[in-house]
């Protein structure tokens, strides 16, 4: 008897002690379940709400007396078979994780939630459903101005791209040249103009060069100054001048950025050597005459009655040299070349 009542004595310690234990457990988990920051709740499978934890209540606006025994209020009416169809899964034993869905709140407002769901067996067997449920409205709307940001990027980076896709086009259909410096004055693009007029064949054979290594001479000539003095006090500057390696005339045009600078320029060496022709001719032009009659003899200055005398036309019918002119046979000679004259005109018209 002593060791049945011992035993008895024994076996109900450990049941006291199992009961303190699951209370003590059951608070426990009571206190994790009020202090948790997600909204927690217990349903049947048919949706009735039997645990409404206060993050449910600041999540979803509803106090725990107001759906108690209620058809989960949360639920649209668009997502009521959705709802359903997960009640469903979990009456078969298996838990839902990480689902995305749209839950409404009390005011009328839908809000991105993040579900997980699993069964629960109470004492007496009958299964029900834990929810655990985020609200992740503000995360889905930084994803979403993440995502809208990233396609504008890119759609701005396909815009950019075009967009210097068809500068490209551009700066190999100009008739002058182009090149880009970085800052270190490395040519980061040359047009094929450019490479052609710089005495190249194809730009690929000075891209990614340092200016100064591939032109000797550039960085002291006045080009290589006013790219310098463009790219440290970040204005256009413009120069044509003369650059003595490649024994041409150059104009060029610069215009400085935070990447670097870029220069347009053409060879004008024919234009000046046709201005150059053309001053030349218009100064000979000007001084020409007054040269030619800086260069005549001086001519001695003849009496006026030293000149001969222009012969009338009777002298020369009468084959009178012009040192007779004046003369009394000169009258003479003339009177009788008029009445022959006269003689001759009245037998022409006595004749008709």
């Amino acid at each position: 008897m002593a060791e049945s009542k011992l035993h008895c004595v024994s076996t109900t310690g450990e049941a006291a002690r199992s009961i303190a234990s699951a209370t003590a457990l059951d608070q426990t988990l009571q206190a994790l379940v009020k202090a948790c920051p997600l909204a927690i709740t217990v349903f049947t499978l048919d949706g009735r709400v039997q645990l409404w934890n206060p993050a449910a209540e600041q999540i979803f606006g509803w106090q725990a007396e107001e759906v108690l025994g209620r058809f989960l209020p949360s639920i649209p009416i668009d997502k009521r078979d959705e709802f359903l169809s997960h009640l469903a899964t979990v009456r078969q034993g298996d838990s839902l994780e990480n689902l995305r869905s749209r839950r409404l709140r009390k005011s009328g407002d839908l809000i991105e939630v993040e579900i997980w769901a699993a069964p629960i067996v109470n004492a007496a067997g009958t299964v029900s459903c834990m929810s655990i449920v985020s609200d992740v409205s503000e995360r889905s709307r930084i994803e979403a101005e993440r995502r809208q940001l990233i396609e504008r990027e890119q759609q701005a980076q396909f815009d950019r791209e075009q967009v210097i896709g068809q500068l490209f086009k551009t700066l190999e259909s100009i008739t002058d040249g182009f090149v880009a410096y970085d800052r270190a004055w490395n040519i980061t693009y040359i047009n094929a103009k450019g490479a052609q007029t710089l005495g190249h064949c194809t730009p690929d054979a000075l891209t990614g060069r340092s200016a100064w290594e591939a032109f000797p001479g550039l960085k002291e000539s006045p080009f290589g100054l006013v790219l310098e003095q463009a790219a440290a006090e970040n204005r256009v500057l413009e120069l044509e001048s003369f650059y003595q390696p490649f024994d041409a005339w150059f104009s060029v045009r610069v215009y400085p950025s935070e990447a670097g600078v870029a220069v347009y320029f053409r060879n004008v060496t024919q234009r000046r050597q046709t201005a150059e022709r053309l001053k030349i001719a218009l100064q000979q032009e000007q001084t020409g005459p007054s040269r030619s009659r800086s260069h005549q003899p001086p001519q001695r200055r003849i009496p006026r009655h030293a000149l001969p005398r222009t012969p009338h036309p009777a002298q020369r019918g009468l084959g009178l040299h012009p040192a007779f002119a004046g003369s009394p046979l000169e009258s003479d000679n003339r009177k009788s070349g008029d009445r022959r004259a006269r003689s001759q005109h009245q037998t022409a018209y006595a004749a008709n």
